[in-house]
């Protein structure tokens, strides 16, 4: 691959940002579409009302900032986080100018207990209202899923502990398919962040507490 060579991005400023915006904002809505089919193919697999499979057809507005998290969901990379404070992530999901709305997808490994209570937990935040119509979890994740997401999110979360992160593969391809990258100064994103292009959570540094860091991050 010869992506890593400097003159492959030379010509990347003569694209019209016009453009670049069309093709993402028509990735977007195709991921949205999906979302929302997925969902409501596993409201009505689960037994759910009418009115449930209604709200699954018709949630995640493309005009909102869409966060994407879709991996393994092993318990290091703490897929809860965001949601350790529910009082503060609602403020930001329904916030009146820049509101927020988050698609998980992920399986965690059938002997880890612990990744399936945090799959469960994610879940179930469906049957909160204030994360009822911005918040969802797609099951059954494989390519296509994951495929369908680095594609069409906003900003791509990757927040594992440090230093467990090897590399941090589906940051890259959100990148690479125009998503900004919002994650720990871990794997590739300890080498590739500037300070231009794209988000770091904390500073790189991490305490003997794992709830500590946890808190900072």
């Amino acid at each position: 691959s010869r992506l890593g060579e400097y003159e492959v991005w030379q010509n990347t400023h003569r694209i019209d940002p016009g453009e670049l915006w069309e093709t993402h904002n028509a990735l977007k809505t195709l991921l949205l579409g999906f979302v929302r089919r997925r969902l409501s193919r596993q409201s009505r697999r689960r037994g759910e009302s009418e009115d449930v499979v209604e709200v699954a057809r018709n949630m995640m507005d493309p005009g909102i900032l869409t966060i994407g998290f879709g991996r393994r969901f092993a318990t290091y990379k703490r897929a809860h986080l965001l949601f350790s404070d529910l009082d503060r992530i609602a403020a930001l999901v329904d916030h009146p100018e820049t509101p927020i709305q988050v698609i998980f997808a992920g399986k965690a490994h059938p002997k880890d207990e612990p990744g399936k209570e945090l799959i469960r937990k994610i879940a179930n935040l469906r049957h909160d209202s204030r994360f009822a119509t911005r918040v969802a979890f797609i099951e059954d994740y494989d390519i296509n899923v994951c495929r369908h997401l680095v594609q069409g999110v906003d900003v791509w979360l990757n927040n594992p502990r440090r230093p467990l992160e090897a590399s941090g593969t589906s940051g890259q391809k959100a990148v690479l398919n125009g998503a900004l990258n919002c994650s720990v100064l871990d794997g590739w994103w300890a080498e590739a962040y500037d300070g231009r292009n794209g988000f770091a959570i904390g500073k790189g540094s991490s305490h003997v507490s794992d709830e500590i860091t946890d808190t900072r991050d």
